[in-house]
């Protein structure tokens, strides 16, 4: 709990907050010596979170009550939600909901999702709103393009399409969607 008070008083500095439960495993020092961190090792069967299963290690931390431990997690969980959700919001005001995106030099927020390439198109997954959705095959090239790129106005971006309307479409989804992050603002761009 001093842990998280001190990532409250820093929580400006951050951008995204995961949490998740420490686990100890037997490749870990932890995992190796549990005593020495005062836990004590578990004849139960191991489960956990890590990638492989022999790498699970039951142990079992008497410090704590299981309702303390709940109790840990519950607020640790609602400050990363607080974070994230905050970021979501800004990201959401300063791109998608805001009309100086039509003015401002642009990049994809590549950082933001994970692109996954499937049959007849494209899975996205936004790491900030949670959101899952999917973009059809040529959206591949369009995305290419743009990581291709240090930065782009929605002009340029429209000049990809052989329609004006389709580019216009696209550019609208994206940035509806968080696609879309502003490099330099329109007060700032040559010629702004």
């Amino acid at each position: 709990m001093e842990s998280l008070a001190d990532f409250k008083r820093l929580e400006q500095c951050f951008s995204f907050v995961s949490v998740f439960p420490f686990e100890a495993t037997p490749s870990s020092c932890v995992g190796r010596e549990p005593e020495r961190f005062g836990l004590v090792a578990d004849a139960g069967s191991a489960t956990g979170q890590s990638q492989f299963a022999a790498n699970h290690l039951a142990v079992r931390d008497p410090a704590m009550s299981d309702e303390e431990r709940r109790q840990v997690f519950i607020e640790y969980r609602a400050f990363a939600a607080r974070v994230n959700e905050r970021k979501a919001m800004d990201r959401l005001v300063s791109t998608g909901r805001d009309e100086a995106i039509r003015d401002s030099r642009l990049r994809l927020a590549d950082e933001l999702f994970d692109f996954t390439p499937l049959d007849g198109g494209i899975q996205c997954f936004n790491w900030l709103t949670k959101e899952r959705f999917a973009m059809p095959q040529e959206c591949r090239v369009l995305i290419e393009r743009m990581r291709a790129r240090r930065s782009f106005t929605r002009d340029e971006f429209l000049g990809w399409f052989p329609v004006t309307s389709m580019g216009e479409f696209y550019f609208d989804r994206m940035a509806e969607k968080g696609m879309l992050a502003i490099v330099e603002p329109p007060d700032r761009a040559p010629g702004g």
